[in-house]
């Protein structure tokens, strides 16, 4: 999943999935994360942390785990694209 925003910073940057941890964060750049989701159940509020504070909880900071999701696709656009994973 990539988290947008801003002051992240490698090694000063936490994000929790309730109260689980992202089994892979990486920081892109001041802007945008990189992380893995632990395993998960229904609605789980995601919050980051930063030096200049924790993330508010609202419904746009909230993933929904499933257990049959639609498979991922990468999208092509002009100038960007999202096949991070490939």
């Amino acid at each position: 999943m990539v988290i947008s925003g801003n002051g992240f910073m490698p090694g000063g940057t936490t994000v929790r999935f309730g109260s689980g941890q992202p089994t892979k964060l990486i920081v892109l750049n001041p802007n945008y994360l990189l992380v893995k989701a632990p395993p998960g159940n229904g609605p789980t509020n995601v919050m980051v942390t930063t030096a200049n504070g924790t993330s508010r909880i609202t419904k746009s900071t909230q993933v929904v785990y499933s257990k049959n999701p639609p498979a991922c696709v990468n999208d092509f656009g002009t100038g960007f694209t999202t096949s991070l994973f490939s």
